[in-house]
């Protein structure tokens, strides 16, 4: 696979990040990783912590979001396969989670302009999760920030990614991974995802 951009979406905690690290391996290809709460900036960190997402927050991972997408398309245009961990688009599962109506709004108006402009990924890869499953690799990881409150937000994002991803509009470039039934740890599972995207 050559020249193409895939990206792997999904609830926090369901596994992303990993597999973008498995595939990148193996196709040989450029990884761009939403990063770690100790990378961002320490306004955005400490909202983070307190499980807050307003319109600050929702911009910041916008903007980086955008950036990398931009970045993305150049590359592929270059020959190269891109992995997104997260894309632009995903940033319409964190709108409910902005409390004020006003600065929801505004994000809202954000994402109708971004979806004018900003291609898609050649393939979006989609993992679908459980509660049980969700709620065991997030105490799997162990993370200090992360309380009975971020494991509820993550169970309503993972709602949200399947509701809004699942519409018929994004075609043949979604593919759906039931994420119980894969262990990517296993070479055998990514493989399988492999073969799905072709």
């Amino acid at each position: 696979m050559q020249g193409k951009i895939i990206a792997v979406i999904g609830a926090p905690g369901s596994g992303k990040s990993f597999l973008v690290h498995k595939l990148a391996e193996q196709y040989h290809a450029i990884a761009f990783m939403e990063g770690e709460p100790p990378d961002f900036p320490p306004e955005i960190r400490n909202k983070l912590e307190e499980n807050e997402c307003d319109l600050e927050v929702f911009l910041w991972f916008r903007g980086k979001l955008l950036k990398e997408m931009l970045e993305a398309q150049r590359l592929s245009h270059l020959g190269k396969t891109i992995l997104l961990d997260t894309f632009w688009k995903s940033s319409e599962c964190y709108l409910d989670l902005i409390e004020d109506d006003e600065e929801r709004k505004e994000a809202a108006k954000v994402l109708e302009e971004d979806e004018k402009l900003l291609p898609l990924p050649d393939k979006i890869i989609l993992l679908k999760i459980s509660e049980e499953k969700l709620r065991e690799l997030m105490h799997t990881r162990g993370r200090e920030i992360e309380n009975e409150e971020t494991i509820d937000i993550n169970l309503f994002l993972a709602k949200e990614y399947e509701r809004i991803f699942t519409k018929k509009k994004f075609g043949e470039r979604l593919v759906i991974i039931n994420r119980d039934e894969m262990d990517f740890e296993r070479e055998g599972d990514v493989k399988e995802v492999m073969e799905r995207i072709k």
